[in-house]
């Protein structure tokens, strides 16, 4: 298990879902309140605290969360609620008057948890001065406030009265408090209290208690009459009706309650464990020689004995004597067995023995005891079942039940399951290096690098964990370092590691680390000699390749090309994965050394192959080499880069960088008309891209120099309107202004613009080298006729422009084409035409956007 949790980086996160709001938020409190719903009271509480934290309402669900959150365990959690909300006491209000009562009764009760007992006692006693429904639980708490605080003497009218009003409380309550009214008198050790303390057990022998309350009465009895002096009825009493046979039983019993004050008495645990076994061993030989066998005080012996070897640490001798009240009938004995035997197999290693006992007994018993399920989910999780583990931790942690032991193991499993924050909670709670340890590992989880390495640094710096912890801690450390940016102090951490941990189940990623780390802060030669460690220590072929890619890598960025280049050469050949990918990478430092014609070479090898275990490289060299064009002025070449890689790759990772510096070459080289259709691609697509400000501001000047003055001003008022002040930053509103004042000196009418474009089409439809402009001029006319309502005709010049969109292979502007004659045709009640149309569409273009909305048409 141990290796699990050290070794684990990363886990899935787990969202929790949100619930709507409750309209009636007041009546889901009393709801929730009044069915025990502790949770849904919580949540109505908060939201009623978020209005008016005066009014009556807010300290209703003050009171009712305080309550439950100490009925929850979150204790600090409800004495804080408690403290922070009061509200005046009307006595014409009774709600008024319960409400106090019960703020302060909840509020002692916070505080007696916390063994504040003096503010729990002034807590109780101002709830019992409301005589409100929390009068007898204020004095019967007042009483164990006192009691807990050794003021005996104060609680004593406070035990006396729940005595004398039983009725009043619960059985188990009446019961501790006659048991802890007896200690009272008892420890004051006078005459006067040992005499009501033999009266009160003496008017208490006919009631219902259990046998263990009876017994301790009877001891506590005898001890009384014994501060009397009155021997001869303490002799009575132990002795159980004057049988010389029970009195000796008595007197065995005796001495097993006299072992246990004799541990409890004594400062030292180990020693108080040797005295009460001394005791215990003298009792056992006693009980053998009794006539009559009782098997009670057998087991009761036997148990004892147990806890004390248990104690001591003595698991052996722990677990041969608790099995010998495994099968006992007495419930108390047979759990107390259970926890023992179980604990002394954990303790001894043998973590699924120790469950197996624990679910043997819970098929008979539902298990309630708190140390035995925090004993059951630490065993859960050494065993390796985490999630079973986490149910327990989980409730044990609501409940504040766990041990620094309990912590840890549940801190292991919250980290093992993904839950980082959690971990990093519970490991807070918990105290020493481990925990450190653990909160590290959740920081690194959650990439918090910076909490990860004060954790590991931390744990590194006590030394207080084993070696195997210690050397994961400085791995660690190094990559959090690195991750952080703190590049030279991450090659000191991980040269650390190397150094300590030749053979580790890291060492290959250490030195991948410190490779990167030391070519950052340009040690190249701690950079190269870690990367060829790393192929030295590779596991597997992934990892031997990664190794060498990082190498070749390092040996180009430091200028040694040829070096880079030899050691990638004997792979490019192959036609493997990794070889393709060695192609591109020498391709890459052939560029970073001038060669851009054997680079090339490489991409065009690349970017034509078919091979599928090429798909994603080929793409990539495809773009590289029009890129590589562009980048050394070759417009011309770089165009028809672009375009190529365009027809191959149309929906590819590049596709919108290609069209816009495909346009860009083709404005740098005087196709103003293409550019313009190229950009206008990126222009009309409604999907996003980063291209798109771009090409609009550069369809812009082009519109200007081509006098479309109407259309650069469309778009530089489009742009406004997207991009707002980006815009308007990049001088498009002053773009506008000047575009305006070129419009009244260049304007034509409408009628001319439409006669000069119904020429040019004439001269260039039938020029099939001519479809571009002619498309262009088809479209103008389209959308003119359109405007004045001759919806056939702009249909007819739509469909035009789908052909000449076609013939210049413009498969974007065709579909637009089509759309616009679908909508032509349907304004001039032409459905049928419209359909056929539609039909044609979506056969040539059936992933387009434009027929996408062409089906919403027609649903329509």
């Amino acid at each position: 298990m141990k290796n699990l949790f050290l070794t684990f980086f990363f886990l899935f996160l787990i969202f929790t879902p949100l619930f709507g709001e409750n309209q009636n938020v007041s009546a889901q409190l009393k709801s929730d309140y009044q069915s025990g719903f502790y949770p849904g009271v919580l949540r109505s509480a908060e939201k009623i605290l978020r209005g008016d934290k005066n009014s009556l309402e807010a300290f209703r669900a003050a009171v009712y969360a305080g309550e439950s959150l100490f009925r929850m365990g979150r204790v600090s959690d409800a004495l804080s609620m408690l403290q922070k909300y009061q509200f005046p006491i009307d006595s014409q209000n009774q709600e008024t008057v319960q409400l106090n009562s019960a703020r302060f009764f909840w509020l002692g009760r916070a505080y007696f948890s916390q063994k504040n007992y003096i503010s729990a006692q002034e807590c109780f006693y101002s709830s019992a001065s409301l005589k409100g429904d929390y009068y007898s639980l204020s004095l019967l708490y007042a009483a164990r406030s006192f009691f807990a605080s050794g003021n005996y003497e104060k609680s004593l009218p406070l035990y006396e009265y729940v005595i004398s009003n039983g009725q009043n409380f619960t059985l188990e309550d009446y019961e501790d408090s006659v048991l802890e009214l007896a200690q009272s008198y008892l420890t004051l050790a006078d005459k006067k209290n040992a005499e009501k303390c033999v009266k009160l057990i003496s008017q208490l022998e006919d009631a219902a208690f259990d046998e263990k309350t009876k017994e301790n009465l009877l001891v506590f009895k005898g001890e009384a009459l014994e501060i009397l002096g009155d021997y001869e009825s303490a002799c009575k009493v132990y002795a159980s009706a004057g049988e010389s046979e029970k009195a000796a039983v008595l007197s065995v019993w005796l001495s097993v309650y006299r072992a246990d004050e004799a541990f409890k008495k004594n400062i030292d645990i180990s020693e108080g464990c040797r005295t009460a076994l001394e005791i215990l061993t003298e009792a056992e030989k006693n009980e053998k020689s009794l006539k009559i066998k009782n098997e009670a005080l057998d087991e009761f012996i036997s148990i004892s004995i147990a806890r004390y070897k248990g104690f001591l640490k003595n698991w052996k001798e722990c677990e041969s004597a608790a099995a010998k009240c495994m099968q006992s009938e007495n419930p108390e004995i047979k759990k107390s067995a259970v926890y023992w035997t179980a604990l002394s197999q954990y303790e001894r290693g043998d973590a699924k023995s120790s469950v197996s006992v624990i679910e043997k007994y819970s098929r008979d018993e539902k298990i309630t005891d708190k140390s035995i399920l925090i004993l059951y989910a630490k065993a859960l999780a050494k065993s390796g079942r985490y999630h079973d583990a986490d149910e327990i931790f989980y409730s044990l942690g609501e409940k504040n039940q766990l041990d620094n032991d309990g912590r840890l193991d549940y801190s292991r499993t919250l980290l093992i399951s993904g839950y980082y924050k959690s971990t990093k909670e519970e490991a807070a709670k918990a105290s020493g290096d481990e925990a450190a340890y653990l909160s590290a590992l959740a920081s690194f989880n959650q990439h918090d690098w910076k909490d990860a390495e004060k954790g590991f640094s931390k744990v590194l710096a006590s030394k207080s964990l084993p070696a195997e912890y210690l050397a994961f801690a400085q791995f660690y450390l190094g990559y959090a370092q690195y991750q952080a940016g703190k590049y030279a102090e991450s090659v000191a951490s991980i040269s650390s590691f190397v150094s300590e941990n030749p053979v580790h189940q890291f060492t290959w990623s250490a030195y991948m680390t410190q490779a990167r780390g030391a070519a950052l802060v340009q040690k190249t030669e701690i950079a190269l000699s870690s990367s060829e460690n790393a192929v030295k220590t590779a596991r597997n072929e992934g990892e031997r390749n990664e190794a060498l890619i990082l190498s070749a890598g390092i040996l180009s960025d430091s200028k040694r090309y040829d070096d880079a280049l030899a050691l990638l050469a004997p792979y490019v050949s192959k036609r493997t994965e990794f070889a393709y990918e060695c192609k591109y990478r020498s391709a890459e430092i052939l560029v970073q050394k001038g060669n851009l014609s054997d680079a090339d070479k490489y991409f065009a090898d690349l970017a034509a192959t078919t091979d599928k275990k090429a798909i994603l490289i080929s793409e990539e060299a495809a773009y590289r080499r029009a890129e590589i064009a562009y980048s050394s002025g070759d417009y011309k070449k770089a165009t028809e880069l672009f375009e190529s890689y365009s027809k191959k790759w149309p929906n590819g990772r590049f596709s919108f960088a290609a069209i816009y510096f495909s346009a860009d070459c083709l404005a740098k080289t005087g196709k103003e008309t293409k550019a313009i259709l190229r950009y206008e691609q990126i222009t009309d697509s409604k999907a996003e891209t980063s291209y798109r400000y771009s090409a609009e501001k550069n369809l812009i000047d082009l519109y200007e120099k081509n006098e479309e003055y109407e259309s650069a001003i469309a778009m530089a008022n489009r742009m406004i309107e997207e991009y707002g002040s980006q815009a308007k930053n990049d001088g498009i509103d002053k773009k506008i202004r000047s575009l305006k004042e070129k419009m009244v000196w260049n304007a034509n009418s409408e009628e001319d613009r439409i006669k000069t474009a119904e020429r040019e089409l004439a001269k260039l439809k039938n020029d099939a080298a001519q479809s571009p402009l002619a498309m262009k001029n088809a479209l103008f006319l389209a959308a003119a006729y359109r405007n004045k309502s001759d919806n056939k005709k702009s249909a007819e010049l739509y469909l035009d422009a789908a052909k000449y969109a076609r013939q210049s292979g413009d498969d974007e502007n065709a579909a637009r084409a089509f759309y616009g004659a679908i909508e032509a045709f349907d304004a001039a009640g032409l459905y049928g035409d419209a359909r056929a149309t539609f039909t044609e569409m979506k056969k040539l273009y059936p992933e387009s956007a434009y027929t996408k909305n062409g089906e919403k048409l027609f649903k329509n």
